[in-house]
């Protein structure tokens, strides 16, 4: 019996496994493509990428405001922190002024009172150690060195010496040291023996 088809039919076994290779072959180099890392980023991965750029960009973002707001803190407690300091060194520089002043002036403040027991007038004191006399008061002015100033407004302390005549009894003295307002001492004495002149 004679073969109708020596050479092969197209649609026979082997051009059938031909085709169906062939398109195998295609599928196989569509799936090969998407995992062969030659052809580039897919977009899954691209998206990927970005996404993670994005989220590390927010992160040092974040990150750097937190930072920013962490300086500014600390510089807000380092100015309070000097302010407090100078409040505190300014204070304590005045306490020692005060002190220093009650210690220097009040070698003046006990002279004076000594004197004046002796039998000195305000008059008199005044010629001695300065100051000027006002009623029954002799004022004197000091400046930020404890030295002796006629200027009002270069004086740091004030001192007054106030004599007040016994109305039958011992005269009184007063003395008086002023640091502005404040009133750093105040010291009375008395003269018990009433002073008489010479031809009275």
């Amino acid at each position: 019996m004679t073969r109708l088809f020596d050479g092969g039919s197209a649609f026979g076994p082997n051009n059938s496994g031909a085709l169906g290779s062939s398109g195998t072959d295609e599928a196989r180099g569509y799936h090969s493509s998407a995992n062969d890392p030659a052809s580039g980023p897919s977009d899954v991965e691209t998206l990927g990428e970005s996404g993670l750029s994005h989220l590390q960009a927010a992160e040092v973002q974040s990150a750097s405001r937190a930072f920013f707001l962490e300086l500014v803190g600390n510089l807000v407690v380092c100015f309070v922190s000097v302010l407090v300091c100078l409040q505190v060194f300014a204070s304590a520089q005045v306490t020692l002024d005060k002190s220093r002043a009650m210690s220097e002036l009040g070698i003046v403040s006990m002279n004076l009172v000594e004197n004046w027991k002796s039998g000195c007038e305000l008059d008199e004191l005044s010629q001695h150690f300065g100051g000027s006399v006002q009623d029954n008061s002799l004022e004197m002015l000091f400046d930020r060195n404890f030295q002796l100033t006629d200027n009002r407004n270069a004086a740091r302390y004030i001192m007054v010496f106030t004599v007040q005549a016994g109305q039958g009894g011992p005269d009184t003295a007063t003395v008086e040291l002023f640091f502005g307002d404040e009133v750093l001492y105040t010291w009375a004495a008395g003269r018990n023996v009433p002073v008489t002149k010479e031809g009275q």
